[in-house]
């Protein structure tokens, strides 16, 4: 687990490094790290030649304007999903949903667990979408 000045630190050295460069293996790996360790994602690989020095830049734009590291989730779309509770006008992707959010949707749908790609450890799919420590 990463903390944030290691991961400001960790963002400053590679910007500095890097340049008008190219990124090394090792240096796409550590922009990897840094992406789910700061942002809670994984980096989309693509064959974008620029794709790992924006990821850079998001990184440090995040860090920059919320002096933290993104909270750790517990609940986590499949991509391309898109959550709306029943009678609500929100909506909700990854970038936007709340534990508090998927909690109250699986409470509604508990038969709906396969459209998350991350559940708590403590979460119970064979009964109703109950956890398992809670009451």
């Amino acid at each position: 687990m990463m903390t944030y000045i290691e991961a400001k630190e960790k963002v400053t050295y590679l910007l500095d490094k890097i340049g008008d460069r190219t990124f090394e293996n090792e240096d796409k790996k550590s922009v990897e790290r840094l992406y789910r360790e700061v942002l809670d994602e994984e980096l989309q690989k693509t064959s974008c030649r620029d794709c790992y020095k924006d990821a850079l830049l998001e990184i440090n734009a995040y860090l920059i304007k919320n002096n933290s590291l993104k909270p750790k989730r517990h609940y986590k779309l499949k991509n391309g999903v898109v959550l709306q509770l029943f009678g609500k006008s929100q909506v909700y992707t990854n970038k936007n949903l709340t534990d508090e959010v998927a909690e109250a949707y699986l409470k509604e749908f508990p038969d709906q667990t396969g459209i998350f790609s991350r559940l708590p450890s403590d979460f119970d799919v064979s009964n109703s979408g109950k956890f398992k420590n809670k009451k």
